[in-house]
């Protein structure tokens, strides 16, 4: 879904009705909620990148590229009819959910730099994933969590040094 939704779907984000967004959004904090208690630290990072993509499609005028060249431009609904509000996924970016969104991210990062050669491929995207919701997350929120955090840090910079790490990992970490 997050595939779909960061490539050629996500102008669909603008044209969707309030009722699908909200039943979207709640189905996306349900499998948030349950991906704590999951072994797979991908479902959490998906989640985190949907709404990223969800909070960002809502901002930005969309336009589509036609066969001929053309563009159609699909403008964002800016009317008082538009009732939903990502409010509540802004949270985890740069409200009182974001420190524990980065507190996680660190911990699936530190996660990917340990694992094994046969998970390379999902460590891979993991990094890459949090890398793409990190720079979603307010600066001030970043900066709070390291000052705050200092051993996980030191974890992270740690495990991102290791020697069994593929290069493109070890790329895409630091």
């Amino acid at each position: 879904m997050q595939t779909l939704l960061a490539g050629g779907c996500r102008p669909l984000i603008n044209i969707l009705s309030d009722d699908v967004l909200r039943t979207f959004e709640q189905h996306v904090f349900t499998v948030l909620r349950d991906a704590t208690d999951v072994e797979n630290p991908l479902i959490l990072l998906n989640c985190l990148a949907i709404m990223r993509i969800l909070i960002e499609g809502g901002q930005k005028d969309v336009a589509l590229s036609t066969s001929g060249g053309q563009c159609l431009a699909f403008p964002v609904p800016n009317t008082p009819s538009r009732h939903w509000s990502p409010d509540a996924m802004r949270s985890f970016f740069d409200g009182v959910k974001a420190h524990k969104a980065v507190q996680l991210i660190v911990l699936r990062v530190i996660w990917a730099c340990k694992a094994t050669a046969e998970a390379q491929s999902e460590a891979y995207n993991c990094v890459r994933l949090a890398n793409y919701i990190l720079a979603g997350i307010n600066d001030n929120v970043k900066q709070d969590w390291c000052a705050k955090n200092p051993a996980i840090e030191r974890k992270l910079h740690e495990k991102s040094l290791g020697r069994d790490m593929s290069a493109e990992l070890r790329f895409q970490v630091r």
